[in-house]
């Protein structure tokens, strides 16, 4: 009776486990996502500002 009880409170705990590791790494993909998203777009405003710039300077 107690091998059957504890081989299901180990498959148990093995499911709980695999779905917290799923959940923790789609977390951590999303939160790199972000971080790429905003590294992105302050790139981008960086290069609009250089542009902008030289565009004013050619403009003169």
């Amino acid at each position: 009776m107690r091998k059957p009880l504890v081989m299901a409170a180990g498959a148990v705990m093995a499911g709980i486990g695999s779905v917290y590791l799923s959940w923790n790494e789609k977390r951590k993909f999303e939160r790199d996502l972000q971080h790429a998203h905003k590294n992105y777009q302050k790139q981008a405003e960086e290069d609009l500002q250089v542009i902008q710039e030289e565009w004013k300077k050619e403009k003169k």
